[in-house]
């Protein structure tokens, strides 16, 4: 710790190759890729504690729960003109409740944005979702079922054809409330560029009983935007 012009500044090792950084809501912990090691570094403001979190990939995005519970990373796909393998539809999940702990899954899609819901019951058992974006579709992740990738996400085409026009997610809102007639249901609403409509997806618990997965989106609306995104 050292001082400068009256302010009082610790300095906090971020590994050999500090890469991406997030700071979380409450302003106390933050976040660093060391990519030279394949780390996710979490170091805490007050204490100068550090915890480390092995990754198996040096990703270049994070983006952190705003309730604090999870972190996601991703690529952004910025290669600045180096040749770098990489699995561009990777995301690295990081459940930060007790020891941190990394998930990986693959989607069919390259990411561009992620959104969390805000924490919901169903059944009594607490649940987190988030929403992953990309061209012409979201995933839908269901954070409490990451040792089960199969089960943990779930798809949703934003056109119907190959033929329509692309499709850019801009906007992503949630409605976890539960109502009198569909009280496990929440929805997803999605807007998206070049594009009159916001997409309504359902996510509600699995029909077949004998489905291992909890929640699946089963229904998409279409309903009218106020103004065109263009």
């Amino acid at each position: 710790v050292y001082k400068r012009q009256g302010l009082e500044i610790a300095v906090q090792p971020a590994g050999d190759e500090p890469g991406a950084t997030a700071v979380a809501a409450d302003g106390e912990t933050y976040y660093v890729v060391d990519e030279e090691n394949t780390l996710l570094g979490i170091i805490d403001s007050n204490s100068g504690n550090r915890t480390d979190v092995a990754l198996d990939s040096a990703f270049d995005r994070i983006v952190v729960d705003p309730h604090g519970e999870f972190l996601v990373l991703y690529f952004s796909g910025d290669s600045d003109g180096q040749v770098v393998a990489r699995n561009l539809n990777e995301v690295g999940i990081v459940d930060l409740r007790s020891a941190p702990t990394a998930s990986f899954l693959t989607l069919s899609s390259r990411p561009t944005a992620i959104e969390f819901a805000p924490p919901f019951e169903r059944d009594g058992a607490a649940q987190r979702l988030a929403v992953v974006s990309s061209l012409n579709e979201i995933t839908v992740l269901d954070l409490e079922e990451l040792e089960e990738p199969e089960d943990a996400l779930r798809e949703v085409p934003l056109t119907i054809s190959e033929a329509d026009t692309v499709r850019r997610p801009v906007s992503i809102a949630f409605d976890v409330t539960p109502e009198a007639d569909e009280p496990d249901v929440v929805r997803v609403y999605v807007l998206s560029d070049q594009s009159n409509d916001i997409t309504e997806i359902s996510v509600q618990p699995a029909v077949l009983p004998d489905a291992e997965r909890k929640l699946d989106p089963r229904s998409t609306n279409l309903l009218p935007a106020p103004a065109r995104i263009a």
